[in-house]
C-alpha cells in the first residue's frame, strides 16, 4: 500500500515503484547528503555534483505523498531550502527503550565509585571530540575520582589520540563490535559526553548517540549547536555547554561533584524514555496516525 524509502536512493527507489503501482510513497530523510558530503570535505558546493544531488533531493521532497524528518530544524530547513509542504511532513525523534529496569541503585553505586565519563560512537570530524579531550586536564585539576573513556574508532582517532599524548593524556579507549557488549559497558559509566561542530549536517541529524545515552540512565553534557539540543535543555537531559573547554569541564564537573543532581537529571532521563522517546508512544503517537493519513 505504501511504499517507504530512506534517505536519498531508497527514496528515489520508492517513488518510482508507487509511480508503478499507483500506490503511496513515503521517504525518510536523515540528514541532507549533499552538504554532508560537503562539509566532510568530499564536495565543494560550487560543485556540478553538488547542484545535481540537490536536484534529486529536491525531486524526493517534491514527488513523495509523505516525509519523515528527525526532528523540528530538518523539518524548517527543507521547507525554506526545497519549498516542500509542511503539511505532508511529519517529526518522527530517533526511538529508545528504557534497558535499567530494576537494580538501579545498585548500579548508581559502581558510577558513583568510579565515575567513567564517556565519549561514545565514531571519532570522526563532526563530531568534535577534542573539545572532550581539551576539557580533560581541567576536571582532573579539581577531580581525582574520574577516568576517561573514548571510543576507538573512526577516521580522527589517531589525531585525537596524539592529542591526548600532547597534553599528557591516558584516557581508555575501547571498542565493542556488538550492541550488547557496548550497553554491558555503558551500563558501568557515569555520564555521556556528546560534542559535536557547530554546522548545518550536525543540526539536521539528531545523534543516535543521545538515545543511547538516555536508555541507559546516563546524565549528558553537550556543545549547544541548538536544534536537537533543545531537547536536552527542556526535557532536562543533562547540561549544555559553549564551545569552550573549561565551560565543557565546569558542566561535567557539576555531575561529578553533585551526586543529587545526578540522580535527580537521571529521573528525568529515564521518564523521557518511556514516555516521549520510546518507539511504543512514537508509534501510536506519531508513525500509525501518519500512515493513515498517507494511506486515505
Amino acid at each position: 500500500d505504501i511504499f517507504q524509502g530512506e534517505l536519498i536512493v531508497g527514496s528515489l527507489a520508492a517513488i518510482k515503484l508507487a509511480q508503478k503501482f499507483n500506490k503511496k510513497s513515503i521517504i525518510d530523510i536523515h540528514n541532507i547528503w549533499a552538504i554532508e558530503l560537503v562539509e566532510d570535505g568530499f564536495l565543494k558546493e560550487t560543485s556540478s555534483r553538488f547542484k545535481e544531488l540537490m536536484k534529486l533531493e529536491k525531486y524526493t521532497i517534491d514527488n513523495s505523498d509523505g516525509i519523515i524528518v528527525v526532528n523540528e530544524y530538518m523539518k524548517n530547513f527543507i521547507i525554506e531550502k526545497f519549498d516542500a509542504d509542511s503539511k505532508k511532513i511529519v517529526v518522527v525523534p530517533p526511538g529508545g527503550e528504557h534497558l535499567l529496569h530494576g537494580g538501579l541503585s545498585t548500579i548508581n553505586s559502581e558510577r558513583f565509585r568510579e565515575k567513567k565519563i564517556i565519549y561514545a560512537g565514531l571519532v570522526n570530524k563532526r563530531e568534535h571530540v577534542d573539545l572532550f579531550v581539551e576539557s580533560i586536564p581541567k576536571i582532573q585539576e579539581k577531580s581525582k575520582n574520574t577516568h576517561f573513556v573514548i571510543s576507538q574508532q573512526g577516521e580522527e582517532i589517531q589525531n585525537i589520540q596524539k592529542l591526548c599524548t600532547t597534553l599528557s593524556l591516558k584516557p581508555f579507549f575501547y571498542w565493542n563490535d556488538s550492541r550488547e557488549e557496548a550497553r554491558n559497558f555503558f551500563k558501568t559509566c557515569y555520564l555521556g559526553i556528546l560534542p559535536s561542530n557547530d554546522n548545518i549536517s550536525r543540526k539536521l541529524g539528531t545523534p543516535l548517540k543521545l538515545l543511547e545515552y538516555m536508555s541507559l540512565g546516563l546524565p549528558v553534557v553537550a556543545n549547544d549547536v541548538g536544534s536537537w539540543c533543545k531537547e536536552i535543555q527542556e526535557n532536562h537531559l543533562g547540561l549544555l555547554c559553549s564551545n569552550d573547554p573549561a565551560d565543557m569541564a565546569e558542566k561535567i564537573l557539576t555531575f561529578v561533584e553533585d551526586q543529587t543532581f545526578y540522580e535527580k537529571i537521571q529521573k528525568n532521563i529515564l521518564n523521557s524514555i518511556e514516555n516521549r522517546f520510546n518507539w511504543n508512544v512514537i508509534l501510536k503517537e506519531k508513525l500509525v496516525p501518519f500512515y493513515n493519513k498517507i494511506y486515505s
